[in-house]
């Protein structure tokens, strides 16, 4: 849940790019290199770190301000990232636990006593 957050503050700093010179292309960029790389993780902790160092990365960029034609650039890079990022989170999730044994239905009677030898 963590990485879903992390990734909307990106989302949020990534969609304030603006066409100021070549720094909104390059954050497009970097955004679908992560998008990339979620999608090739295997594991919840690659998701982490690919999240982590994108949010390092758009730190150069939170001063940059949006236009509308980036922010539709971003769409479809965020569409991708989340959709990996959520098969991930749902891949780590345990499978729910077998059901329980039922109790056995009333016991086998018991063997009768051997009688008592004749005297």
């Amino acid at each position: 849940m963590k990485n879903i957050l992390r990734s909307g503050a990106v989302l949020a700093m990534v969609f304030g790019l603006s066409a100021c010179g070549g720094k909104a292309s390059e954050a497009i960029a970097a955004m679908g290199k992560a998008a990339d790389a979620m999608c090739a993780c295997k594991d919840q902790a690659c998701a982490d770190k690919v999240s982590a160092d994108l949010a390092k990365t758009m730190e150069k960029y939170k001063d940059t301000k949006g236009t509308k034609a980036d922010a539709e650039k971003l769409k479809p890079i965020m569409t991708k990232m989340m959709g990996c990022q959520m098969k991930l989170m749902k891949a780590d999730v345990p499978p729910p636990p077998p059901p329980a044994d039922p109790a056995p239905a009333d016991p086998a009677p018991a063997a009768p006593a051997d009688p008592a030898p004749a005297q």
